[in-house]
Parts: structure tokens; sequence; C-alpha cells
């Protein structure tokens, strides 16, 4: 998906330029779909709910389908994209500045997350790291250890630690990083695809060990783990393609205890199972 976000100052371009990395292109150099970037006019899209006596919401981001257009809309921000068109606009809260730069990459995770998936292919909320040529993801809500297992893959390539892409690629399935990153603070370093090796859920334990997850609940406990399509129309394709990848993939529970040595349960890659 080449996009092309019109609108802003050159001082924004240049920090979405340094952010995103390989990701980007000289203007003028692709025919990139424009997303027109305004002022939104208004305070503010969502109100953040609280109940009494408990915490403030987890951060909230609605989307939903109106033939080819997804509309996208958050607290500082409200966007649309027309895949029969390929036009959009973004509104934003404030045009400069940090709520620019969050409200511009949260309306690309949406994007991109459908982009995957009109295309067969999945965002998946997890980190990637390639050993030996081959890409191993590890998926899991927020603290499972994305991202220390990356920091645990000294001398590997990590594709992310927050959110990587998975493609179907004929009878395979290969992985790839995406320009969104979590607390990995370094951009990718390439945008090459890597042969699937594996797919493992973490859960942090006192020893290292893989877990067998039974057939019937391998697409189930990836699809916890797909940012922004398991609502409306997306949720069904999403899972016949989840389907498919699990049983051409091998997906595994990994315990591990936050040490390197997790990885001698991973080499040789896996089979598929």
């Amino acid at each position: 998906m080449d996009l092309s976000l019109q609108g802003l100052s050159q001082e924004d371009r240049d920090l979405i330029r340094t952010r995103y990395g390989l990701f980007t292109f000289q203007p003028g150099s692709l025919q990139a779909a424009p997303i027109q970037v305004v002022d939104a006019e208004v305070p503010g899209f969502l109100k953040t709910v609280q109940v009494a006596g408990r915490h403030p919401e987890i951060y909230r981001l609605e989307h939903r389908w109106r033939s080819d257009r997804l509309v996208a809309y958050s607290y500082e921000f409200a966007g649309w994209y027309d895949y029969q068109t390929r036009r959009g606009e973004l509104a934003v809260v404030k045009s400069s500045g940090d709520l620019l730069h969050r409200a511009v990459e949260n309306f690309l995770r949406v994007l991109t997350a459908h982009w995957f998936l009109r295309r067969g292919g999945l965002l998946l909320h997890a980190s990637g790291v390639v050993r030996e040529g081959m890409a191993h993801l590890f998926f899991g809500p927020s603290g499972s250890g994305k991202t220390t297992v990356t920091m645990l893959s000294e001398g590997d390539l990590v594709l992310g630690d927050d959110l990587v892409g998975i493609r179907e690629t004929g009878s395979t399935y290969e992985a790839c990083a995406v320009p969104f990153r979590g607390l990995y603070r370094e951009p990718p370093q390439t945008g090459q695809g890597f042969p699937l090796a594996g797919v493992n859920r973490l859960v942090q334990d006192q020893r290292d060990f893989l877990e067998e997850i039974p057939p019937s609940r391998r697409a189930a406990e990836m699809m916890a783990s797909l940012p922004f399509v398991m609502g409306g129309e997306g949720a069904s394709r999403a899972l016949e393609i989840t389907g498919r990848l699990a049983n051409a993939v091998t997906i595994r529970r990994l315990h591990f205890r936050k040490s390197p040595d997790f990885w001698r349960l991973l080499a040789p890659a896996a089979s598929p199972a």
C-alpha cells in the first residue's frame, strides 16, 4: 500500500520519514494514494469512558466499513480511506507534534491490517526474529514478552517487537516487517519477506519448554492477537485465513524464563504441523 500524506509541514514530514525509515519514499517517486491531513476543528471524536472506582479505559479505536470505504476514529483523530478510489482524509485535533504523529500511526495501523487481510495475509500483534534465514514469530498480549524476546536475540535480524506482517506466497507463508514498532526503537532494517519457521504463543514461566496446542485451538489463539479486523465483516475473512495458516505452519506455546536459552527449543527451524 503506497500512501502519500498531504498537508503536513516540512518538519512533520521529516520526522515521519525518520521514524518509518525504509518504508518512506521521496515525493513523486511512486503513484501513491493521497491522504489529505486536515485540522479537525473539534476538540475530539471519542470521549474517555471512566467508571467510578475503576481505572480509565485502555486506548480505544473504532472502525467500520461503508462499502469500500474504511472509516477509523479515536480520541484525537477521524479518518477514512476508500479502496475503490484510492483516496482518503485524516482529520486531527492538532495538526503538528506528538498528537499528529500518534494519530497518523494509529490510522495507518488500521489501514495496514485491512490491507494485509484483503490480500490473504495478516497483521499479527507479535514480535518477529529472523535466525538462519527463517522467521520466528512470538505473539501474545501486552506484557507477555514480545519485546523481551527481541532483546534476547542478539545478532539476529529483528522484524519488529509489536506488529509483524504475514503473507501467503504460493503454498507457503512468509513474515515481513511493517513500519510500526513498540518499545524496540530501531526502525526495521529490511522490507524483505522471510519463510515462516513457526509461530509461538508466549507464556512466561520458570523453565523453557514447548507445549503443543490442540488443532482446534490454534486459530483461536492467534485470532486474539489480530488487531483491528475482528469486528464486522473482517472477522470471517480473518478466520478463514488464520485457519489455513494454522494448518500449514507450526503453532505452539513457548514457555520461557526470560533467557536466550529458549532458542535451543526452536533450532533447527520447526517443520510444518
